[in-house]
């Protein structure tokens, strides 16, 4: 998002989908929807990778803001090389407080289009499904 400022950041309006046994509290307990800002991939040195086709509306008090995150998860087969994971986090647009914080999954999911997946596959080299985890639970 650099360059731009927080008030100007579009993204692409994602469904929520909760689980039966999905958490309580977080984003997905209290929204229908989420807003996708961007992919932090930190596979790649936390780079923020753009998504021109996800510029299409502005977070909401009804579609917060998330973000795309990308990670490495190593398997407990060491013979194995670690694959990358993504999943969405809550993020923090106002520049006076921090970016992220601490979250896990608390069961529910986000996603259900080709818009939303396709620039994840690229960025992950394999089809991620329909659907990402939500790490909107904070268990502390």
């Amino acid at each position: 998002m650099s360059g731009m400022h927080w008030s100007e950041v579009l993204g692409l309006r994602v469904e929520v989908y909760r689980s039966v046994n999905g958490t309580q509290i977080g984003l997905t307990a209290h929204h229908d929807h989420l807003t996708v800002v961007g992919i932090v991939d930190d596979t790649t040195g936390g780079q923020v990778l753009a998504t021109p086709q996800w510029h299409q509306s502005p977070p909401s008090a009804d579609a917060p803001a998330v973000v795309v995150h990308i990670e490495y998860r190593y398997r407990f087969d060491s013979s194995q090389p670690p694959r990358k994971h993504a999943y969405l986090v809550p993020i923090e647009l106002d520049p006076d407080k921090p970016a992220f914080y601490y979250t896990a999954h608390g069961g529910n999911y986000a996603g259900g289009t080709a818009m939303f997946t396709d620039p994840i596959e690229a960025a992950l080299g394999y089809p991620p499904g329909q659907v990402l985890p939500v790490h909107d639970h904070n268990p502390f």
